[in-house]
């Protein structure tokens, strides 16, 4: 069984699942007094804030935290605003469900590439991850253009391998 990770969540999940299992029960259930987006907001910013006490408090592992913690904003952003507003319009039907995991797969290319640079700063420290973000920041159209369909692409295989793997697990249950 191969395991695929194109999201934040599942990066934090299956990366380190003992610090995953650990931050989950004593940091972010604690820290959650009802299912409300500001309370799943405060108990991330907990659960990164001792991550980025554990790891040193260095400015590049701030800088790490904080792009993680932003990814795993947009995403649950993200989640909240399709399970809300789009989950049940006829366009999702209308569209069909690989249009929609493209679409996905296209918007979380976008939070690959934060999540990639934050790992520069981490693995390699302020000064090449600096360089990485600035490369970004300040690149062409094109050549930023090439980096997200790179991602998306990475998204997508990801994507559909997880799909087929759910889907034939799905059938031998059958």
């Amino acid at each position: 069984m191969y395991r695929t990770i194109h999201l934040y969540s599942d990066m934090w999940k299956y990366f380190d699942n003992g610090l995953y299992k650990f931050l989950l029960r004593y940091i972010y259930i604690p820290a959650m007094k009802s299912s409300y987006f500001k309370n799943k907001l405060i108990a991330s910013l907990l659960c990164f804030i001792f991550v980025y006490v554990w790891h040193g408090v260095d400015l590049y592992i701030f800088i790490w935290v904080f792009l993680n913690f932003f990814g795993i904003l947009i995403e649950n952003i993200s989640v909240s605003f399709y399970n809300t507003h789009l989950k049940d319009l006829e366009i999702v039907e209308y569209f069909g469900k690989s249009t929609i995991r493209r679409i996905t797969c296209f918007l979380a290319s976008f939070v690959l590439a934060i999540s990639a640079i934050s790992n520069f700063y981490f693995f390699a420290g302020i000064n090449i991850g600096t360089i990485f973000f600035t490369r970004v920041l300040e690149g062409s159209f094109t050549s930023n253009a090439v980096l997200i369909l790179a991602l998306y692409c990475c998204c997508q295989f990801s994507t559909e391998l997880q799909y087929k793997s759910t889907s034939q697990k799905n059938e031998k249950q059958l």
